[in-house]
């Protein structure tokens, strides 16, 4: 990890959060640009809270040490996992969210994108790999999703935030059908595509993209959201700005879908090699 690229960001965040403090910046105007470090001021404005990423939702040995190395340096009395399976540390004071982020990206931890309009943890069920009755772990492809959003948090702003999730087996526990890209494990151990849903005011359930598609292909379906969500996001309306408006303004899935496979054709035409490496564990599957 390019450590150095990351904390580039940081002296800006400690500027604006000491405007904040000060007074000399509104929460509302402190709550916009915070948000792309993972960070917001709490009610009142005299704490911030901060969302330490984990991707796929795992929670290795090394983050589990730093995040308890943390809580005990800085006296954090709360803390909760989040919906998007990351872990969030509250009532911190300036100085001591700004010290964790950097001492987080030394660890291999990244804030930035936690929060605002950009692309946000990926979900995968905890079990993964060791849940009974599943049809493979998908957990490789999660953790190579969530390095891949990683690289697009730098580029083109997106209307509203993006969440991807994967499922390992027909219980579907990430709810993977109503995100807003959604991958789900096949028995043929494949995976079948979900996109633009979403729950919340006026949920959709995800139009099916694609069926059965390799693992190894599964980040030029996550390019091709993304360039379908810049293309079609609602940047002029925050209510109406999440994916699932998608659906609707581009005349109902069936049309939704034909506007998702022209930028996947884009994407598959560019040759631009984004294949990863299956797991040994898809592989086995696919043997049986």
């Amino acid at each position: 990890m390019n450590t150095k690229f990351w904390k580039q960001y940081l002296p800006e965040f400690k500027e604006k959060t000491t405007q904040f403090y000060n007074g000399s910046m509104s929460q509302s105007e402190y709550k916009s640009f915070s948000g792309f470090y993972g960070s917001y001021a709490q009610r009142g404005g005299h704490a911030n809270m901060l969302r330490l990423r984990m991707p796929a939702g795992r929670v290795t040995k090394e983050r589990m040490a730093f995040t308890c190395k943390m809580l005990k340096e800085h006296n954090i009395s709360r803390m909760h996992f989040t919906t998007c399976q990351t872990i969030q540390l509250h009532d911190l004071q300036p100085e001591s969210v700004c010290r964790i982020m950097e001492e987080a990206i030394d660890a291999g931890i990244i804030v930035i994108g936690g929060g605002g309009d950009y692309p946000r943890n990926v979900m995968c069920p905890p079990l993964s790999g060791v849940e009974e009755n599943e049809y493979f772990d998908v957990m490789p492809c999660a953790e190579a999703a969530g390095d891949y959003l990683l690289r697009l948090i730098p580029e083109k702003k997106m209307p509203r935030k993006l969440k991807v999730g994967f499922s390992n087996s027909p219980m579907n526990l990430t709810h993977v059908t109503y995100r807003d890209l959604g991958f789900a494990a096949t028995k043929e151990g494949t995976f079948d595509v979900y996109s633009a849903g979403g729950l919340g005011i006026n949920p959709r359930f995800g139009v099916k993209v694609a069926d059965g598609i390799e693992p190894e292909m599964i980040l030029y379906y996550i390019k091709a959201m993304w360039l379908t969500f810049l293309t079609y996001g609602n940047y002029e309306s925050r209510v109406k700005a999440r994916t699932r408006y998608m659906q609707d303004a581009l005349g109902g899935p069936e049309l939704y879908a034909c506007a998702y496979q022209e930028n996947l054709k884009e994407v598959l035409d560019s040759g631009e090699d984004l294949r990863i490496q299956p797991s040994k564990q898809i592989m086995s599957k696919k043997r049986k």
